[in-house]
């Protein structure tokens, strides 16, 4: 089922982005749950959780700015493409 006047090309985009951020919201559950199968303590639960946000308050800003200036298309294949590559090893 297609929205009126949207084409097929936004529909895998679409799809695609979702399928993305589905993986990115079952990563950011799946470490705090890893870090309780590991430890009891609660303040190695909260580290876990916090420390996935550093890398978004650190390079946000800037990289935001860069990607601005930059084919968006190109940069959001480039992340994604990136960020599938960059799964198997989250440390």
């Amino acid at each position: 089922m297609m929205i009126a006047g949207v084409g097929k090309p936004f529909g895998r985009y679409w799809t695609a982005a979702f399928l993305a951020d589905f993986g990115e919201g079952l990563r950011l559950a799946a470490f705090p749950l890893l870090a309780v199968s590991w430890t009891s303590s609660p303040i190695a639960v909260v580290a876990v959780t916090a420390i996935q946000a550093v890398p978004w308050l650190l390079l946000g800003p800037g990289v935001g700015v860069l990607v601005d200036r930059v084919d968006l298309r190109k940069t959001m294949v480039i992340v994604d493409v990136a960020r599938v590559l960059h799964w198997p090893w989250p440390c």
